[in-house]
């Protein structure tokens, strides 16, 4: 799944401006969880962990004839194995290429029918199925491409993660009251695949966009990158674990599909300051036909924070290690790396040459990576070296 493994660019420009039409019912049964603390001493060592981790080069697939010459590979799907997974969202498809980097299988393509896809696509594999997602549309294929069923989802879900063929857990915009003018709000929970809500986790008027009115407009912003507090959430198919966050605090709660707590993950981390010049950027990075945009950029430069949240995603690898990503410094993020136990481990930084916080990770030690230094993208698969930990 895209959403879950992968990790965007720091400063998004916006995602969405649109009129406000959202609307669900249902309460919120938060419930409050013990947390444990981590030892003074594994807190003072933090800083001595984070790191550019060392690699080692596993292989490196170089663009073959049989992909076609109106291929552009832009991305990575997080499906390990042998064999690769390439996407080139421009045209929106799928490439499998062997060790070798020839073409075994080709599927998807543009367009709003079964197996088509209109934009970028999110990925997740799931026993010997590959299911392929946008908000509101939710396609399953075998391994060589083969569309099995589609399924077209009435509300918009975000980080919709499968955790067997019949459930998946995210969260779903809501409105209380009055679908027009009521109070948004986002919902955590589990359902099946006829939209039943299951189990509902936690309940939040963090929802990572900022809303208003104007020139006669419910303008609805949205941001990534840690810019905005948010509900988020990652899962754990194998252990039947949703991971959820609200953003503007570094604490992640572990419940099993029952909603039980299974731990409480939280660390304290120092607040990264957001600068009127990197606000400006921002609010500049965006337009919108139809409304007063001066108006709108210095309404948003006053409601946007001093500082950006202490997390900004995360997502949990194939096997288990819960990764967090963060702002560590105003123009770079980080990935903060815990166990499948909880245990902190390190902080990773990019290692030179390589952009790790957009690399798609396979498992907790090997990931791949595009490198559009050249005149085609080349991909290569790392491995963590095993000093990368020490």
């Amino acid at each position: 799944m895209k959403t879950t493994g992968k990790v965007y660019c720091l400063l998004c420009t916006i995602c969405f401006a649109t009129l406000v039409a959202y609307g669900s019912n249902g309460g919120a049964d938060k419930s409050k969880n013990a947390v444990s603390e981590e030892p003074a001493v594994a807190k003072n060592a933090r800083k001595e962990v984070e790191q550019a981790p060392k690699l080692k080069e596993i292989r490196r697939i170089v663009q073959d004839p049989s992909w076609g010459d109106d291929t552009i590979i832009q991305d990575v799907a997080p499906v390990g194995g042998k064999n690769m997974y390439l996407v080139d969202f421009r045209l929106e498809r799928i490439f499998v290429v062997d060790e070798t980097g020839k073409l075994l299988h080709r599927f998807l393509k543009k367009g709003q029918g079964p197996g088509e896809f209109e934009y970028n696509f999110w990925i997740q594999v799931l026993g010997n199925n590959l299911w392929v997602r946008q908000f509101s549309k939710l396609d399953r294929f075998s391994m060589n491409g083969i569309l099995q069923n589609e399924i077209r989802l009435k509300s918009h879900y975000h980080g919709l993660t499968m955790v067997d063929a019949n459930r998946f857990a995210g969260v779903r915009d809501a409105v209380e009251g009055d679908k027009k003018n009521g109070k948004r709000v986002k919902r955590a929970g589990l359902w099946d695949l006829k939209e039943n809500r299951l189990k509902l986790y936690r309940q939040s008027d963090k929802t990572g966009v900022f809303e208003f009115k104007q020139d006669g407009m419910y303008i609805t912003l949205g941001f990534g990158g840690g810019i905005t507090p948010n509900l988020i959430t990652a899962t754990d198919p194998v252990r039947g674990w949703v991971y959820i966050c609200e953003t503007d605090y570094y604490r992640i709660d572990v419940v099993d599909m029952d909603g039980n707590t299974v731990r409480t993950i939280q660390r304290r981390v120092e607040p990264v300051n957001y600068s009127a010049k990197a606000k400006k950027k921002t609010v500049e990075n965006f337009s919108i036909s139809g409304v007063d945009e001066n108006t709108l950029r210095n309404r948003l430069m006053k409601q946007l924070s001093d500082q950006f949240c202490p997390v900004s995603n995360m997502f949990v690898t194939a096997d288990g290690y819960l990764m967090v990503r963060r702002t560590v410094s105003p123009d770079h993020s980080g990935l903060d790396v815990f166990s499948p136990e909880g245990k902190y481990l390190a902080t990773w930084t990019n290692p030179e040459g390589v952009k790790l916080t957009s690399a798609t990770l396979f498992t907790h030690d090997r990931f791949a990576v595009i490198d559009d230094k050249g005149d085609l993208p080349v991909v290569v698969e790392y491995k963590i070296a095993p000093e990368g930990w020490e």
